[in-house]
């Protein structure tokens, strides 16, 4: 059972429902008290219902309170349902008990969303500090600078470090592409992420490029693109949205305009009985 709250936060963020499912229904099984059990019930509910998802986190934290994943997944549901005075809270109880880079990308974010710029950058350059020769830090500092145009100069730089340092780290590849299409240069955005992609398949440098493509109108380019990365990975979710968007632009329809929306979900993880079982 142990980390394997952390598989299941993996299957959330490749939006394989069906092995987290499978993943959660075992857990439950195994041990439905334990704090990794809640962590997972957590992540299969935060598409559906975030609210329910949180009361799982919390959960994993009366059952063990120095459950660091605990604290992270109920500092990012905090973000998600727009509160991030109490996701600094919850980040910062993190940090108490051991230095991780969630827990600074987590900061970075609640004190972005409360326009604490200073707190955002201060932390970030902290991260950097304790995790020496982090890419990923790096990157984070660059994501603060980011934000405003006079620092993005400081962001391609900071985003170009993180590459130098991790060649493979494609975060930092996303974001400078980002960056250049920020700035206008969607010609520089596009040979970095082909770039990339001569050395790995992976399906966010396909959505990436689509979504440039699309920007520019240049849309059988994106289809293709979002045809590409729903091959590697079919349950992507943000590929499949892009791509019904996309085919709305096609046909000369709004993608903005209001619908209801699909019913579809994945099947409950043993309906009603076990989430009362567990609360």
């Amino acid at each position: 059972m142990t980390y394997m709250d952390e598989y299941a936060i993996l299957l959330k963020l490749k939006s394989d429902y069906t092995k987290l499912n499978k993943l959660v229904h075992d857990m439950l099984h195994i041990d439905p008290a334990r704090p990794e059990t809640c962590i997972a019930l957590a992540a299969f509910w935060e598409r559906k219902d975030e609210r329910k998802a949180l009361t799982y986190a919390e959960k994993s934290l009366r059952v063990d309170d120095r459950h660091i994943t605990g604290y992270i997944m109920k500092g990012n549901l905090h973000l998600s349902l727009n509160r991030p005075d109490l996701a600094v809270t919850d980040f910062r109880g993190a940090q108490e008990l051991r230095a991780d880079l969630r827990s600074y990308q987590g900061l970075v974010r609640a004190y972005l969303a409360l326009s604490k710029c200073k707190d955002a950058l201060f932390t970030a350059r902290e991260a950097m500090k304790v995790m020496h020769q982090s890419a990923k830090a790096l990157k984070l500092v660059g994501d603060v600078h980011a934000i405003s145009s006079s620092g993005r100069e400081k962001a391609r730089k900071f985003y170009e470090s993180a590459i130098r340092l991790e060649p493979g780290f494609l975060g930092a590849a996303l974001a400078l592409a980002d960056l250049h299409v920020a700035e206008g240069r969607n010609k520089e955005a596009v040979l970095l992420l082909e770039r990339y992609l001569r050395q790995w398949a992976d399906d966010s440098l396909h959505i990436k490029l689509a979504q440039v493509f699309a920007a520019t109108s240049l849309l059988s380019d994106a289809l293709s693109h979002y045809q590409s990365a729903l091959r590697i990975n079919p349950h992507n979710e943000a590929a499949k949205k892009g791509l019904e968007r996309l085919e709305k632009q096609m046909k000369g329809v709004d993608p903005d305009a209001p619908e209801d929306e699909d019913e579809n979900e994945a099947d409950d993880v043993d309906g009603d009985q076990d989430d009362a079982e567990l609360l």
